[in-house]
């Protein structure tokens, strides 16, 4: 790294202490705000906001940066929160890489691992925030065509704009995206950044909803990146936009969705959306040794979206089933999800396990916990180390799994089906790991998974606080994707987080398991600080891995972008490709 940017180029925090002069409230008619009007006009405070921004111990706290579980902390010098608007973000670019600064972008900063971190700026993306139809004007004829015969239409969306917000846009206009995750709370670009997905073995991940990427480069060179046959009319877009560059080619768009923020930070998308649809949502309690058997030909490939959920411990499983609702679905299984939910919930509630637990934490936590543990078991709270102690029974995970199990099929529109609800807003930890369904290669893994998990229980105490989950993702062309090249099974085993120091000791043996089956971990969720450039040549093909670093050494020649994560996966500018090491340890 170069020389530092100046402070007060990059500060955010407004250091200027104002006294607004007006009339003060009455001591009698409004005392709160006679009290509140003297501790804000005193001189008193002017000072403590001058001793605010002096101390440094106080402004070395305000410049440390978060995930969202707290569970990844860093100090990058220095954290833009003000950027807005699209000249913010040019300049602040073309100045970094003028001044030697490595950059990093952040959305909802829901990753679990080290993706954004960053010695240099954090650039917060919270205003980047909209999402407005797509100028038809833009695009080519053919491109128009196809959108018409296909209902598709198009829209332009800010990078830091969550999938909630997109959705609330949509609606307005009977829109819907093609397919969600079970978390809406995600920026657009921190998640498809990562290739996060959600099920459906002919689906791919969110990221195949982006079509077109207007990418700020270092040096503030502007980027529209889209394949081949991008649908931007080229020479109506080159004379609207003399600052941006269009590139149609599909070996730089591979690389320029899911990039983990390599290349520069994304400005906006262009997105496709569909028609608004409801999903019929059917729920069977199954085994895992019922379930696999036929998994794919009876489960997986005769329904848009597929999960099972599977208790390592006892070999029960939930086999969730939705479809595209027929309105004969509609007009009969409606509004059924609140009814059946409040007939789950009161059952559950009922189980002597969360009682004695709500005797523990009392009343009031306790039904809380009930309510966390019938939406989603993984978040249960630790409790005299609640994980060692077997306090969470293999029994007390079945009940949990099949309290999600409903009789009734449920309908509703898409965006109330996917989302799991408020358990995103608790605290647990992931990782997900994805593999190939070649010659039943999938299985295979998750049989050795469930062994080395009962293993871990067994013999060191190790356990989940969960089942885990298997869902089904259909092949992506962007070369740092889960399913890149191939459609792929992804695992995902959460914990709840309580400390830094439990959640390893299961994760690691499970990654260094996973890796026998190729698997390929989620790089927006944790990781090993071991994790190398070895890990990306054993699991992902030469030819797309050299593609991905050639375009790094394109955009960001000078490493502007570089960070700790991109820096041990070999992917900086000029690395070369890594020979493969079979035997990686964690």
């Amino acid at each position: 790294m170069g020389a530092r940017p100046s402070k007060a180029r990059y500060q955010t925090r407004n250091t200027t202490a104002v006294a607004v002069k007006q009339e003060p409230p009455t001591p009698v008619e409004h005392p709160y705000h006679y009290e509140a009007y003297k501790i804000c006009s005193s001189k008193d405070i002017l000072d403590l906001f001058k001793l605010y921004e002096e101390d440094p111990n106080i402004s070395k706290k305000q410049d440390i940066a978060q995930n969202h579980l707290q569970n990844v902390e860093f100090t990058p010098a220095f954290i833009r929160h003000d950027i807005a608007t699209l000249d913010q973000l040019v300049n602040l670019m073309a100045t970094a890489e003028k001044e030697g600064s490595h950059v990093k972008a952040v959305g909802s900063f829901y990753a679990f691992g080290n993706v954004c971190e960053t010695d240099g700026i954090l650039v917060k993306t919270d205003l980047l925030s909209q999402c407005t139809q797509t100028d038809l004007s833009r695009l080519t004829e053919h491109a128009k065509a196809d959108a018409e015969k296909n209902d598709i239409v198009y829209f332009e969306v800010l990078s830091g704009t969550t999938f909630a917000d997109i959705i609330k846009v949509l609606n307005k206009h009977n829109r819907a995206l093609i397919n969600l995750g079970g978390f809406t709370g995600q920026s657009i670009a921190g998640a498809t950044s990562t290739s996060t997905h959600g099920s459906g073995i002919n689906i791919p991940p969110l990221s195949s909803m982006i079509v077109s990427v207007h990418l700020i480069a270092p040096g503030g060179h502007q980027y529209r990146i889209e394949p081949s046959n991008g649908i931007t009319n080229p020479t109506a877009f080159r004379s609207a936009n003399t600052n941006v560059t269009l590139i149609q080619d599909s070996e730089v768009f591979s690389a320029s969705v899911v990039s983990i923020g390599s290349l520069g930070i994304s400005y906006s998308f262009t997105i496709i959306t569909i028609p608004i649809y409801s999903l019929i949502e059917t729920r069977e309690m199954l085994t895992w040794e019922t379930v696999k058997p036929t998994m794919m030909t009876e489960i997986v490939e005769k329904h848009r979206n597929v999960e099972i959920w599977v208790n390592p411990y006892t070999g029960e499983a939930l086999v969730t089933k939705r479809d595209i609702a027929t309105k004969e679905e509609i007009d009969k299984y409606g509004n059924t999800i609140s009814i059946q939910t409040r007939k789950d919930l009161g059952s559950f509630l009922e189980h002597p396990l969360v009682k004695s637990l709500a005797e523990q934490l009392g009343t009031a936590v306790g039904t809380a916990l009930g309510h966390l543990m019938h939406l989603f078991p993984h978040y249960i709270p630790q409790v005299a180390n609640i994980h060692r102690s077997y306090l969470i029974s293999k029994q007390l995970i079945d009940t949990a799994l099949k309290s999600q199990y409903h009789k009734t099929p449920i309908v509703d529109t898409y965006d109330n089906i996917y989302p799991v609800g408020i358990v995103n807003d608790f605290p647990a930890i992931s990782i997900e790991i994805s593999y190939s369904i070649k010659d039943d290669n999938h299985i295979l893994a998750t049989e050795s998974a469930i062994k080395l998990l009962q293993q871990l229980r067994d013999t060191k105490k190790l356990s989940l606080t969960s089942f885990f989950s298997l869902r089904f993702v259909a092949a992506s062309d962007q070369y740092l994707s889960m399913s890149y090249g191939e459609p792929r099974c992804a695992i995902e085993f959460p914990i709840l987080y309580a400390d830094g120091h439990y959640f390893p000791e299961v994760y690691k043996p499970l990654i260094e398991d996973a890796l026998r089956f190729g698997g390929r971990v989620h790089l927006g969720q944790w990781q090993p600080p071991s994790f190398n450039s070895h890990y990306l040549s054993q699991v992902y093909p030469d030819g797309g891995l050299t593609a991905f670093r050639n375009q790094i050494t394109k955009f960001d020649p000078k490493g502007t972008m570089t960070n700790t994560l991109l820096r041990q996966l070999g992917l900086v500018p000029n690395s070369p490709l890594e020979p493969v090491v079979r035997d990686l340890a964690f």
